[in-house]
């Protein structure tokens, strides 16, 4: 199946839908720091490596950090900027 037939653009469109929703879901947690467990519980995810992955991805674009001690998880200034921005969208 190519890309850029019909069917093709809606399931890449379905699929960053669904990308676009699980980021924004994990920035809302992390609000109010969450640990790995909690995200697990929460998220509609199918793997505990996805979700890692995840994390890796938000953490390097600088849109959460992780803190050791806690274990947990919270939003930086610019996961808020982008959280409020996708909130603004809908």
């Amino acid at each position: 199946m190519a890309i850029n037939d019909s069917y093709g653009k809606a399931t890449l469109s379905y699929l960053e839908g669904i990308a676009r929703d699980i980021v924004e879901c994990i920035l809302l947690l992390c609000l109010r720091e969450a640990t790995f467990d909690e995200l697990m519980q929460v998220m509609p995810l199918s793997s505990p490596e996805l979700l890692k992955r995840y994390l890796f991805y938000l953490i390097d674009y600088n849109l959460i950090s992780y803190n050791g001690r806690n274990r947990a998880y919270t939003i930086k200034d610019v996961g808020i900027d982008i959280l409020a921005r996708t909130t603004k969208e809908k």
